[in-house]
């Protein structure tokens, strides 16, 4: 069954909202100046009250092994979301038990991944699950950008499990399951006009991905 994962989560009450919901999984996004970055201080508390029937995801730029894992220690995550982190560091990642979720970027213009084909196949092999998501000049996460599905479709027969991010909501995730993800992930599409995630919009995208 396709997990769901929100993202984006900045305080224990949109945490409960979710889990509530019946979540998988939440993301919190670690990254100064984006606009859902959370402190580590405040990650670890969040995730000291949500069940550990949860998973929580620590979203990062980081690439060295050693200091991510060092911060998933702290806040008490058992994944992190990277972004072309060297499969190496992947792998030192994974032997200390971490589950390991390597986004790749979609540019939002023609769909076409900002890394090629070899390297992707690399990653595919090592990461535990390849996350696709689109970006715009460059810049992916959080965007509410939606993708092409159908060219999506091409490049998942790479990957052993794959996710799909970017521009989900509750009315179009059923287009998304038709490809069969391991996971889908979702942010802005589940928040209210304040940023704070919705609890009927949650629970309507989570009721869609368990029909």
């Amino acid at each position: 069954m396709t997990k769901v994962q929100v993202c984006g989560v900045q305080s224990f009450e949109d945490a409960m909202i979710c889990q509530d919901a019946g979540v998988d999984a939440i993301g919190f996004v670690h990254v100064p100046g984006r606009k859902r970055s959370v402190s580590l201080e405040n990650t670890r508390k969040i995730i000291r009250r949500v069940s550990d029937l949860v998973i929580s995801t620590l979203i990062t730029f980081d690439h060295d092994a050693k200091e991510l894992a060092r911060k998933v220690d702290f806040v008490g995550a058992r994944a992190v979301q990277t972004y072309n982190m060297p499969p190496a560091e992947m792998v030192k990642m994974m032997d200390q038990g971490i589950e390991v979720i390597s986004a790749v970027s979609l540019d939002s213009r023609n769909s076409r991944p900002d890394i090629g084909p070899a390297r992707m196949s690399i990653m595919a092999s090592v990461a535990d699950t390849i996350l696709f998501e689109p970006s715009v000049n460059g810049v992916a996460g959080g965007l509410g950008v939606k993708m092409d599905l159908v060219r999506l479709g091409i490049l998942t027969s790479q990957c052993k499990r794959f996710g799909i991010a970017g521009g989900l909501n509750p009315g179009n995730v059923g287009t998304a399951l038709r490809l069969d993800p391991d996971r889908v992930d979702v942010s802005s599409g589940v928040e209210g006009p304040k940023g704070t995630k919705d609890p009927k919009l949650v629970q309507d995208f989570v009721s869609r991905c368990r029909r």
